[in-house]
């Protein structure tokens, strides 16, 4: 079954080559699922786009200290599923205290453009039961820039 939580028109930080964590989706420890990221949508808000570039990755960290967040509902694909066992957490004022190294995936972009990243099953990025699945954006210069993610996952 397959759930997007979005994030619309947050800020990153204004230092450069600091990530901050957009959204964050988390398998507790009881639910017995995992968690499969299937597809990622970053872009610029509808202001107008600047030349300017950002870096993204999505990375695992453990729930222990999976940091402070405004709680999202992850909205179902189809009306006929149930509700996710996962919970979601956006615009986050405190970070995750650790994010695994290497990230699952990361990236460049410019701002002028967007990534939609696509994964088949075998080879998306994929957390298990006590982990936090996080989408990380940082700016290259010291300029907060404003963006908008999607991010969609599958329970398995």
């Amino acid at each position: 079954m397959r759930y997007v939580v979005t994030c619309e028109d947050k800020a990153t930080g204004a230092v450069a080559d600091t990530y901050k964590t957009f959204v964050g989706v988390k398998a507790a420890n009881t639910t017995g699922y995992r968690l499969r990221l299937r597809s990622l949508f970053v872009g610029p808000t509808v202001d107008s786009p600047v030349d300017r570039n950002v870096g993204v990755k999505v990375a695992r960290t453990n729930n222990a200290a999976d940091g402070t967040g405004t709680a999202q509902t992850p909205e179902p694909k189809s009306n006929q599923l149930r509700a996710s066992v996962m919970t979601a957490k956006v615009d986050y004022s405190a970070e995750p205290t650790t994010y695994d190294t290497p990230p699952l995936w990361a990236a460049g972009m410019n701002l002028r453009g967007a990534i939609l990243k696509e994964w088949a099953p075998e080879d998306a990025p994929c957390v298990g039961p006590n982990e936090t699945l996080g989408v990380l954006i940082a700016p290259r210069s010291a300029n907060a820039e404003r963006l908008t993610v999607a991010v969609e996952y599958e329970e398995y």
